[in-house]
């Protein structure tokens, strides 16, 4: 059974999920852009069997959106997106816990990963292709 959520209104604040994977497209048309949403529905049929939950919305500003609920303070989204963010912690909940920066480092069991795919990849295939590198 799949997971696919397009808004974090949709998520529960109680929502308890292994990883929250964010495929966080940018403003203008790509292939970068193209091939995340061609991963979504991948993904998110899976989603369900691995205990992650895949997220991504209709609009540009849903990035910035999700970038700002996790406190990702200081990238620009113009610069970072399209991007993958993954975390352990749901949304809701993480503003409550800490923020990313060198000044409040995360507790133990909290994991946020910040994959920008404008700055690695510019085809499709790149896109693919990340993890087998």
């Amino acid at each position: 059974m799949g997971v696919r959520i397009t808004s974090l209104a949709e998520i529960p604040y109680d929502a308890e999920r292994g990883y929250f994977i964010y495929l966080l497209h940018g403003h203008a048309p790509t292939e970068v852009n193209e091939a995340l949403q061609q991963s979504f529905d991948i993904l998110a049929k899976e989603a369900g069997q691995y205990n992650y939950v895949v997220i991504m919305g209709y609009t540009g500003e849903f990035g910035g959106e999700v970038m700002n609920q996790y406190s990702i303070d200081g990238l620009d989204t113009f610069e970072t997106l399209p991007a993958i963010l993954i975390s352990t912690v749901n949304p809701h909940q993480f503003e409550k816990i800490t923020s990313i920066s060198k000044n409040k480092p995360f507790k133990q069991n909290e994991k946020v990963v910040l994959i920008s795919l404008k700055q690695r990849t510019r085809t499709k295939d790149e896109v693919f292709n990340l993890g087998t590198n």
